[in-house]
């Protein structure tokens, strides 16, 4: 529970797919792309580069005209962010290229924790669930954005859900907003500050997990009993079927059903439901009986490695004791931010229109006076 974290971000050597270039050496002396993002340090890319061969590096400030250089051969190679290649791959592919080079690199997370007891003043976590396995230093999109807000002398827990694709003006930026969950791209600090700016709030403190953390802890719990309003083989794993009704899932089933929209006619909107339902399971079954809640060490040692959070060991430790010793009964409610289908630019993949959730803003207003509400501080 250090609170020294890390990101990992992943850079892309990138050739035309029928290009004669197999490997990295295979480009010496020739020609690479690229963009110096005011969000990404660019520069240590090309340090490490430099290290495996001489190129002639070209500055780009157009993504559009970076590729259309490349399909045309007025470059060799273009250097590209892995997350950047990714919203690619989902908009409008990327079978037209190769992956000859990776390149990583590691930057300190430096958290703004505003400490609370957490016995007795109320507070509020952002939830980040990222779309990968494995490594959770890995920087990526921020499919789950769910805010906790505890209040533990009212037994009040509130659980507030932002849809991944709310078209929301990133921190710190200028020019185009973005879809919320490219935040993620920038790490945990860029989603926390923009959720905090668009509901006027503050965050206490932090908790990213990706696939791997929820299937383990789903699993070490014993299973989670979830109500599902309808049958459906979900498109992430067709090996299961979710069945109507009450459902035991096990952590693979938990994942699928957090992951699910194409099942719904309502899409995102839906999975964003799902997802609190999954978590508000989690939530019940962690608190359920002390026996369950003074093994939170196995838990945690568990999800080792799997997780990240700037809550310190302390104050979970703290948290578990006073859930063990009072055993309260918390009232759980739910609510999401809402919007509208739209298409629009975006900061992080300003070439064309993606699909966008315009938010309504009088949803923004409630989720943030609710919020209030819950911590004691409506105006």
């Amino acid at each position: 529970f250090s609170k020294i974290h890390y990101n990992e971000d992943t850079y892309l050597v990138l050739v035309d797919k029928d290009s004669p270039y197999d490997k990295i050496k295979d480009l010496s002396n020739k020609s690479i792309g690229y963009i110096n993002s005011e969000l990404k340090d660019m520069n240590k890319v090309l340090e490490k580069l430099d290290k495996e061969v001489t190129m002639n590096k070209e500055e780009y400030t157009d993504y559009d005209k970076l590729f259309s250089d490349l399909s045309n051969n007025n470059i060799d190679s273009l250097l590209i962010d892995e997350s950047y290649y990714n919203i690619k791959a989902e908009e409008t592919g990327t079978d037209n290229y190769k992956i000859v080079y990776k390149i990583k690199i590691r930057s300190l997370v430096k958290s703004d924790t505003k400490e609370v007891d957490i016995t007795k003043d109320p507070f509020t976590i952002y939830i980040s669930g990222i779309d990968t396995y494995g490594n959770i230093e890995t920087v990526s999109r921020s499919d789950v954005n769910i805010l906790l807000t505890v209040n533990p002398t009212t037994k009040q827990v509130l659980l507030t859900s932002i849809p991944r694709d709310s078209y929301v003006q990133l921190a710190g930026t200028k020019g185009y907003k973005d879809k919320l969950t490219h935040a993620g791209n920038y790490g945990v600090n860029m989603s926390i500050d923009t959720i905090k700016n668009l509901l006027n709030i503050d965050i206490n403190y932090y908790i990213r997990v990706n696939f791997t953390t929820l299937i383990k802890l789903v699993d070490k719990l014993g299973g989670i009993d979830v109500y599902s309003d309808k049958g459906f083989t979900p498109w992430t794993n067709t090996a299961i079927y979710i069945p109507k009704g009450n459902v035991h899932m096990n952590g693979e089933m938990a994942l699928a059903f957090a992951r699910e929209r194409h099942a719904y006619t309502e899409g995102d909107r839906h999975r964003v439901q799902n997802q609190q339902d999954v978590l508000e399971a989690v939530f019940k079954k962690l608190t359920k009986t002390s026996t369950l809640v003074s093994s939170y060490t196995g838990i945690l040692d568990t999800l080792d490695g799997s997780f990240e959070t700037n809550m310190s060991k302390d104050t979970i430790t703290s948290l578990a004791k006073f859930q063990i010793n009072k055993m309260p009964s918390w009232n759980i409610e739910k609510i999401s931010v809402s919007g509208s289908d739209s298409s629009n630019y975006t900061y992080s993949y300003p070439g064309q229109k993606l699909y966008v959730m315009e938010p309504d803003m009088q949803t923004v207003t409630e989720a943030s006076n609710k919020i209030k509400d819950v911590l004691g501080k409506k105006e």
